[in-house]
């Protein structure tokens, strides 16, 4: 009894100790600057309706949306705090997901323990630029957590928990969830004496894609549907590599692919060692697992970079990666503790030396939003000075993040920003149409100036940083670091003879 009430109270310190210092979290950083928008937008109809991002949800194919918006009603919340609640609780099904698999590798309580913490802190994965946990609330993440938990219980031989987990990860992003639905699927149809075992998670895993298909037939506020079977142009394929070259294997598999293959290795050697006493179902997922994660590297590139199929830059398989990476710490620490216990010193410091150094990793990759708290700013301006249906342009922020963050807190559409080309991936028609806004206004450098051919588009508001100051004419709104121009005073003769 007080074994279990110090384990839930260890549980409880861990995901807080996870969610606020380290890895933490964030918001408006990353991937919600483009979701954000959209569920604003599926939340009031009526705002955001000239903004490229909140005009095309990618949502189609997950119950994100319906999730969030249905709690949000339910406790009557803003969009951000139901969001950081579903962090919080992917984040300690995560860690629960990592000590149960631990744990039925017979490493012990305190162990198991110690590797969910340390796992936990996360992981960076180059090439495919993800996170092994995300500090943003977004669909991936939440899926990938619940997965993990799906493992972990899978390994306990609790079946129907198991489905439950995965048909929640299958809710919130259903290509991340296959890392765990196909192996069980694999283990079913090729092991007789676990097929009893898999047969209930497969039952839930029929009633959770029902459900699914239903939330993507209602799914509301859909201008252009995501496509799935077509071939991409040569246009839009180019307008990805350019914005999102991390789904295009070519473009950074000769750098990194040999980390992967490297932990790949790392992971089945452990799984396959009898010292690493892992049960018949655990060993399996060791070996199936992050096996499935390092061939989704070339499935990737055949069909996207061979055969142009416009749904694999939506699906992007490379993400399996993350389970590969998963796998193979949870081999390193199990392979720690196991040298450990045999008296091989030396043995078990490299292989800790590996977790830890995984570990390490997740301090790569991660930058501050530059004007953060100025576009915050700015955006509750916007909201109370603005007509809801006002166009901004931000002519000098190049590839900075910042025009997002106001997007998302203003509910003002945007015209053009870099955050906005990813939904490249997403529909090829948003590829073209983003790639012409941005060669139009934003690939050239600044010149200090509004450039009158740009004053032609329908934007009624331009921001521009203090050092890009408009001579002669007076701003709207001044902060600290950003000032902002009526388009209408920037059409004034004085201004436009001028150039």
């Amino acid at each position: 009894m007080w074994r279990a009430v110090l384990l839930c109270l260890g549980f409880a310190c861990l995901t807080w100790l996870e969610f606020d210092i380290f890895p933490g979290h964030s918001y408006l950083e990353g991937e919600t600057q483009i979701y954000v928008p959209m569920l604003e937008r599926l939340n009031s109809p009526g705002f955001l309706t000239r903004d490229l991002v909140a005009t095309h949800p990618a949502l189609t194919y997950t119950a994100y949306d319906e999730i969030t918006l249905s709690v949000r009603r339910l406790v009557d919340r803003d969009i951000e705090t139901v969001l950081l609640w579903q962090q919080v609780a992917s984040r300690a099904a995560s860690i629960l997901g990592v000590y149960l698999i631990a744990v039925s590798a017979g490493v012990g309580t305190l162990p198991a323990f110690l590797l969910a913490a340390i796992l936990n802190f996360g992981a960076y994965l180059p090439g495919v630029e993800l996170s092994l946990i995300e500090r943003e609330p977004i669909p991936r993440a939440f899926g990938f957590a619940w997965c993990v938990l799906a493992c972990g219980l899978l390994t306990r031989h609790k079946p129907l928990l198991a489905g439950l987990a995965g048909g929640l990860a299958l809710l919130y992003h259903p290509p991340v969830s296959a890392a765990f639905w196909l192996p069980v699927i694999m283990i079913f149809v090729a092991d007789k004496k676990l097929r009893p075992v898999m047969k209930p998670a497969l039952t839930v895993f029929f009633v959770f894609a029902l459900l699914l298909a239903n939330f993507t037939q209602l799914q509301p506020g859909i201008v252009e549907p995501q496509e799935l079977l077509g071939r991409l142009s040569r246009e839009a394929a180019q307008v990805q590599q350019y914005r999102t070259p991390s789904a295009w294997v070519s473009t950074w598999a000769r750098k990194f692919c040999w980390i992967y293959l490297a932990l790949w290795a790392c992971a089945l050697w452990v799984a396959t060692r009898p010292w690493a006493n892992l049960p018949r179902l655990s060993r399996l997922l060791f070996m199936i697992v992050p096996t499935l994660g390092l061939l989704s590297l070339p499935v990737s590139y055949l069909l996207l970079e061979v055969g142009h199929w416009s749904a694999v830059p939506q699906v992007q398989p490379g993400r399996a990666l993350l389970f590969t990476v998963l796998f193979a710490s949870l081999s390193a620490g199990i392979g720690a503790v196991a040298s450990f216990r045999a008296g091989n010193r030396r043995e078990s410091a490299a292989w800790s030396l590996l977790v830890l150094g995984i570990a390490a990793s997740s301090a790569a990759g991660r930058s501050a939003v530059e004007n953060k708290a100025e576009a915050l700013q700015l955006g509750k301006w916007a909201e109370a000075n603005t007509w809801g249906s006002s166009l901004f342009l931000f002519p000098d922020a190049g590839r900075a993040k910042y025009p997002g963050v106001f997007r998302a807190a203003s509910q003002r559409a945007v015209y053009v920003d870099w955050e906005s080309g990813s939904l490249a991936a997403m529909f090829p028609s948003v590829a073209t149409e983003w790639w012409s806004r941005w060669q139009r206004t934003m690939a050239r450098p600044f010149s200090g100036s509004i450039p009158a051919d740009t004053l032609s588009l329908p934007v009624d508001y331009y921001v521009v940083g203090r050092a890009h100051q408009l001579p002669g004419v007076t701003p709207v709104f001044a902060g600290k670091s950003l000032v902002v121009y009526d388009a209408n005073d920037l059409r004034k003769p004085p201004l436009s003879s001028g150039r």
